[in-house]
């Protein structure tokens, strides 16, 4: 049997591709819905920990060109 790869997801876009190809998976019977559902859930987190750093990121940009955090 084939050792399949891990999935690198270090992109919203590699997380978008990776639903996109679950979904038709799921379609073709190919997974099943508790595995397309714990990896759904699974990459929403990730999707929400990518804002959450985009927007550390953001504010840290706004504190510093201000004068820095109080």
């Amino acid at each position: 049997m084939a050792e399949k790869r891990g999935v690198r997801l270090n992109r919203p876009q590699d997380v978008r591709r990776l639903l996109s190809r679950l979904v038709n998976e799921s379609l073709r019977h190919e997974i099943e819905n508790d595995q397309l559902r714990v990896i759904s859930y699974t990459c929403g987190m990730i999707l929400k920990s990518f804002e959450i750093g985009e927007l550390a990121d953001r504010i840290e940009k706004v504190e510093e060109s201000i004068g820095g955090r109080p």
